[in-house]
């Protein structure tokens, strides 16, 4: 594919897409070795948010202050003892975070929707 092919394919989109298409990206090891959980949760449920919230980019911040590959807000990460720059750590507590919201919802029959929607937008949000 030639450059201006490739310009003509992305005419339109933004400069953050563009930029997240050309980085490099990769599963971060702690979604693709991490076991299944009590929660029930699997290392796909870990990778799809990472995908998701992230594009798997360790240096992700959000507009709204959310870090890292599982976009953590500070006061989250802090509450979870972890530095949310630290990729590790980043990926091990939000792992973490997300099987905590599993089990919060764990008898809703909406469970999984209501604990990613919490993961997302804050337990707060969904509750109202």
């Amino acid at each position: 594919m030639t450059q201006f092919e490739a310009e003509s394919a992305n005419a339109g989109k933004s400069d953050s897409w563009r930029r997240l298409r050309q980085s490099p990206r990769r599963r971060p090891r702690n979604c693709s070795r991490s076991r299944r959980t009590d929660t029930g949760s699997r290392r796909s449920s870990c990778a799809s948010v990472a995908k998701a919230e992230s594009g798997f980019r360790a240096d992700a911040v959000s507009p709204k202050g959310a870090v890292g590959i599982m976009q953590l807000m500070p006061a989250t990460a802090r509450k979870l003892g972890a530095d949310p720059t630290d990729p590790r750590q980043n990926v091990e507590a939000g792992t973490r975070y997300l099987s905590e919201l599993l089990l919060k919802y764990k008898d809703d029959p909406y469970q999984v929707r209501k604990a990613l929607a919490a993961y997302n937008a804050g337990p707060g949000a969904v509750e109202r």
